[in-house]
């Protein structure tokens, strides 16, 4: 049985606080849905007293639309809105990426940089496509929306495929929401250019880990670069770190166990004895600065130390997972150490060993058949 209830509130203007606007609120089975306005536009008297005049009969009205819309949109609760103002539930492509949308605003383990990059994507398909039914996208469509990417926007490969990336995540949360029956690029073919890889070598590493500045920030963010490329974590896994969740002893050893947003998977990682001594000097936590600021340190040492890379979160990312092979971890492990979802991302990545791992596999081989 399905229990659907519908609640109003007065919110103030900002400029006006005697006035206000009504928002209404859906909830289907203990799920709610965001707080959108009913476009009634009130003083705080009449909504107090909203039972004595003509406004209590408007809320009515609306609760009855509201019910109805519940029921044509198949109480999926984000639907309501949209049924209720359009009349039915959305169909097009744009109008499902709205609700998806809508959706990734609310969830708290969204980040604001991913909810901005879906916002951007959002609007790159608007731009293209804006009255396409959903039912219709298929992979013809999908190559049609990368060429434009590639020859409108001046996009790359990799950054127009992401887009289309984006269609079919719109794909599967309408799938999911019974909207359409199959997604039509489920079949598409997503090969991505993983690019050349950029990580710091041995010596490169053993520069960075005696440095020592005369600035605190500099010392800060050098010293969170390097527990990065000990333990692989992404910006966004950094930024949320906090020693006191994550980090549980697994027979004696310190471990990180926590969960990675963008993959939406478990990851496990051992902390080695350098990231335990950086952990120490902060009793309090790591000092975490903003992206931009972090990597603009980042160039800032890598000049001081005549370091000739660009290093960012990702290089200290390939670095881990690269350091990680070369200490002899099998692929399977580096891939759950990094959070990938999918073993074929770090053997994309990752598979393009150091010249000395191979060198030194080479000689351990000729070692074995020398004593066979």
């Amino acid at each position: 049985m399905t229990h659907t209830s519908i609640s109003f509130r007065f919110r103030n203007s900002s400029s006006k606080k005697e006035h206000g606007i009504i928002y209404a609120r859906v909830t289907i089975n203990g799920v709610r849905s965001t707080d959108f306005t009913t476009g009634i536009t009130t003083t705080k008297n009449k909504w107090i007293n909203r039972y004595q005049n003509g406004l209590g009969l408007k809320l009515e009205k609306i609760k009855s639309e509201l019910l109805e819309a519940s029921a044509t949109a198949n109480h999926q609760v984000d639907l309501v809105k949209h049924t209720w103002k359009k009349g039915n539930i959305p169909t097009t492509l744009v109008e499902i990426g709205e609700q998806l949308l809508a959706q990734k605003g609310i969830n708290p383990n969204i980040s604001v940089g991913t909810y901005r990059a879906n916002k951007a994507k959002l609007n790159n398909l608007i731009l293209f496509d804006s009255i396409t039914p959903i039912k219709d996208i298929d992979e013809d469509w999908g190559y049609s929306y990368m060429e434009w990417c590639m020859s409108k926007k001046g996009f790359s490969r990799n950054h127009s495929l992401k887009q289309v990336q984006f269609v079919k995540h719109i794909l599967k949360y309408a799938k999911r929401k019974k909207i359409i029956s199959m997604n039509g690029l489920e079949d598409f073919y997503f090969g991505f250019d993983p690019g050349k890889i950029v990580f710091l070598n041995t010596e490169e590493i053993k520069i960075i880990e005696s440095a020592k500045f005369a600035s605190r920030n500099l010392n800060t963010v050098l010293d969170t670069f390097i527990f990065q490329f000990h333990t692989g974590l992404s910006y966004e896994g950094l930024y949320k770190f906090q020693k006191d969740k994550v980090i549980t002893k697994i027979q004696g050893k310190a471990c990180i166990l926590d969960y990675r947003q963008k993959s939406e998977v478990h990851y496990f990682i051992p902390l080695e004895k350098k990231a335990i001594e950086i952990l120490a000097k902060y009793p309090q936590g790591l000092k975490v600065f903003c992206n931009a600021y972090y990597n603009r340190i980042l160039k800032e040492i890598a000049m001081i130390l005549s370091i000739d890379k660009r290093l960012t979160t990702h290089v200290a990312r390939k670095t881990a997972g690269m350091r990680w092979l070369d200490m002899g971890y099998s692929i399977e492990s580096v891939s759950l150490m990094l959070g990938h979802k999918d073993i074929k991302t770090t053997q994309c990545w990752y598979a393009r060993v150091m010249p000395e791992r191979v060198l030194r596999e080479t000689e351990e081989i000729h070692l074995k058949k020398s004593y066979a």
